[in-house]
């Protein structure tokens, strides 16, 4: 899957497109340039690299995620839905994944990636600050 121009579109948040990760679930996400208004060489490299680490990513979410749900809420993780990736156009292929889970859902979890590597992992607002 790749992206062009016709794939993105302006909203409050900035570019945004649909990414349909099925290491994630069969459900297209939201995937956003926090601010920004065109579409540039990193915003394309960072989703390409998305789509075809998705597994890798993905795996190291959970691991994180169940890590996480233990350490602060003692609790195992039952369930985990991506609902938001946002693109953090400052870093080289750094984003942000939000997630719903039903152990906090008025706070969800947010993840900070900087490629492979997760940089943060707190309540959902992690994913884009």
């Amino acid at each position: 899957m790749g992206c062009d121009y016709r794939d993105f579109y302006q909203d409050d948040e900035g570019i945004t497109t649909d990414l349909t990760l099925l290491a994630f679930g069969a459900q297209a996400v939201q995937c956003t340039a926090l601010e920004c208004d065109v579409v540039d060489e990193n915003i394309r490299e960072t989703i390409a690299f998305l789509i075809h680490q998705q597994h890798a990513i993905f795996d190291t979410a959970i691991i994180e995620a169940q890590n996480y749900t233990a350490r602060i809420y003692s609790a195992a993780l039952s369930d985990l839905t991506l609902i938001k990736i946002y693109l953090l156009s400052q870093e080289k292929r750094g984003f942000g994944l939000l997630f719903s889970t039903q152990i906090d859902p008025e706070h969800g979890i947010g993840m900070k990636f900087n490629g492979y590597d997760l940089t943060e992992i707190g309540s959902a607002e992690t994913a884009f600050l």
